[in-house]
């Protein structure tokens, strides 16, 4: 036989007691009060500092060193050089040309705009460029035309205006040496540069051609007049 067990006693639940308190509406008594937790306050302190990755133009470094008479020298001749006047003239399709070797370059550029580092057709860009301030400065490769004698270009974009650096371009031909200035508005969108040397080694080519075939033609004369 099952065991039943006792019903249990009233006394066990205080079923009247909870009736009371559900009728009377004061159902904090039956529960304790439960509070939000407490959120810390906020620092008063300041947020911390923006970090720029922009270098100021009131940069100076504290060390400096001190030159001997072949450093100083040798800095008088650059400076000679990168102060003189290289002359631009105008070049075909809005281009400005300057002969290369004739002095520093310039280019001049703005934000928002574009300029083009036109090189020599068929020349190739033996390594990426160097820019002084590559924080600031977007430079990027291009090219127009196709095959062996396309023309490398390079892309010149500043980020903001009053900048100042110089860029090294090495392609497999010579080295170029430019300067980059950025204006809020002003800028050249296409330079392009000219090669005296090679002009001078192309006529040396071809007087030395036309004197061979002088000889030849003497020779020739000499062999019939034999």
């Amino acid at each position: 036989m099952v065991k039943k067990e006792p019903a249990p006693s009233p006394d066990k639940y205080p079923l009247a007691e909870a009736v009371r308190i559900l009728e009377s509406g004061d159902a904090s008594r039956s529960t304790p009060a439960k509070h939000a937790p407490t959120v810390p306050a906020l620092s008063g302190s300041a947020p911390p500092p923006t970090v720029s990755s922009e270098v100021p133009r009131s940069f100076e470094a504290k060390h400096d060193v001190a030159l001997n008479a072949t450093g100083s020298e040798a800095v008088l001749l650059s400076r000679e050089w990168t102060e003189s006047r290289s002359v631009p003239v105008p070049g075909k399709d809005g281009r400005v040309v300057y002969a290369y070797g004739g002095g520093l370059p310039i280019v001049v550029c703005a934000p928002l705009h574009v300029c083009i580092l036109e090189l020599e057709p068929g020349e190739k860009i033996a390594g990426e460029p160097h820019i002084g301030d590559s924080i600031r400065w977007e430079i990027s490769p291009s090219a127009s035309g196709s095959g062996p004698d396309a023309t490398p270009l390079i892309i010149i974009k500043p980020r903001i205006a009053g900048l100042d650096t110089t860029m090294v371009v090495p392609t497999d031909r010579r080295a170029y040496y430019v300067r980059l200035e950025s204006k809020p508005n002003e800028y050249v969108a296409r330079v392009a540069f000219s090669y005296p040397e090679d002009s001078k080694q192309k006529w040396q080519e071809y007087l030395a051609k036309q004197r061979e075939a002088e000889q030849q033609e003497k020779a020739a004369e000499e062999r019939v007049a034999e």
